[in-house]
């Protein structure tokens, strides 16, 4: 199932590899909106809301803080994840899983979610903003883009995944910054123009 959706009018979607093993399972409403909030809290709350912060999210979204994206504004957000359902790699760890063994484009049943699963759902959205969490994903996003089923004017290649795992997310976020700002800015611009227009 999918994580949680603004519908037709997210501004915002947000796509880490894989779904939460309970969003994944069937969980309710609920443990849903629970679970999305996982992006932010508790280890990577900080990270994530400064970097959204940085590339001024909230300016062009009207908020006064990032953090509203998760909460009173959870309706603009739409998340979901490259690969729908779990992936079992070792036994039964969910945790092994990283995107790298196999690579999702590299394996039939992971390429599969990718272009008949991933892609549609995307299409759903097509105002919102595509925020990749991690180089896993990008290469999934990219790979739609090289097929011409997905815009690249719309995806925020290079924002990192927030996780402390990622010991070097704040060192390539500071590379991709100015990057990263002037996309989102001229997204915005972009969609704010074709709604007035």
């Amino acid at each position: 199932m999918r994580q949680r959706s603004g519908g037709l009018h997210a501004a915002i979607v947000i796509g880490p590899l894989m779904a939460g093993f309970a969003v994944a399972g069937g969980a309710s409403i609920c443990a849903a909106a629970q679970a999305l909030r996982s992006f932010v809290t508790p280890a990577n709350a900080v990270d994530s809301c400064s970097m959204l912060a940085d590339i001024e999210l909230h300016h062009w979204l009207g908020m006064s803080s990032p953090a509203l994206l998760f909460d009173s504004y959870l309706s603009l957000l739409h998340t979901t994840s490259a690969i729908r359902y779990p992936v079992f790699v070792h036994g039964d760890d969910y945790d092994d899983y990283t995107g790298h063994t196999p690579r999702p484009l590299h394996h039939p049943l992971l390429h599969g979610m990718v272009f008949d699963v991933l892609s549609p759902e995307l299409a759903e959205v097509p105002g919102a903003l595509i925020i990749r969490l991690g180089r896993a994903v990008e290469d999934c996003l990219s790979a739609l883009i090289s097929a011409g089923t997905l815009s690249r004017e719309r995806c925020l290649l290079g924002f990192p995944h927030p996780s402390g795992r990622n010991g070097h997310r704040k060192r390539q976020f500071e590379l991709n910054l100015d990057l990263l700002k002037a996309k989102a800015a001229s997204w915005f611009v972009r969609t704010a123009g074709a709604a007035t227009a």
